[in-house]
């Protein structure tokens, strides 16, 4: 068993990112799991089910320390410009999140983003890592977690509590990369449900 980490796909383009098995690791009755984009792909490409289950699967056998040490050993040998943590899954515990923090501390030249639900697990208090954007994902029927007014959010298009102030996504990754600067720009970031 190895860990999966993807050099792109056809939204991202050419940026690196790991993934975890869709729905099972994100928050419990997580609303968008019915319509979930991961979900579509993890079903129909069976390379894919098995990367992001060998991921997961890496993490029950060799424990937290050693998949942010392989992601370390990883980046150390191709420097990307930037990292996306999970097109598919979510953050799966505090120590998971503190292994992310770890990473972007480590690699303050690399440029990291995550998109989460999970906000149980952010620590209000502690900023991330200036490399590391951590975006709230917002959908129709969450709430909009107070606690965490600094934070930037991605919205649904047809969500009706768009914020005044937002980018849409262009819908390529690779030429925009806004997501991974969306804390110094103060908007939040709008995307066509796909």
């Amino acid at each position: 068993m190895r860990l999966h980490i993807s050099e792109g796909n056809s939204k991202l383009g050419k940026i690196p990112n790991i993934s975890l098995p869709p729905v099972a690791t994100c928050r419990k009755n997580v609303p968008c799991a019915e319509d979930c984009y991961a979900l579509k792909a993890y079903k129909l490409w069976p390379a894919v089910t098995q990367a992001w289950n060998e991921n997961l699967q890496y993490i029950g056998v060799n424990g937290l320390g050693d998949y942010f040490n392989a992601i370390e050993v990883w980046l150390g040998q191709r420097n990307p410009s930037h990292f996306r943590w999970h097109v598919s899954g979510d953050i799966l515990s505090k120590q998971y999140l503190q292994g992310v923090y770890t990473v972007a501390n480590t690699y303050p030249d690399t440029k990291f983003m995550l998109f989460t639900k999970r906000w149980d697990l952010l620590p209000v208090s502690m900023v991330p890592p200036s490399s590391l954007s951590v975006i709230l994902s917002m959908w129709p029927g969450l709430p909009n977690p107070k606690q965490f007014p600094d934070y930037p959010r991605a919205w649904l298009s047809n969500d009706k509590r768009l914020p005044k102030f937002y980018f849409k996504c262009p819908g390529r990754c690779d030429e925009c990369y806004k997501c991974w600067e969306i804390t110094k720009l103060g908007h939040a970031v709008v995307f066509d449900k796909h």
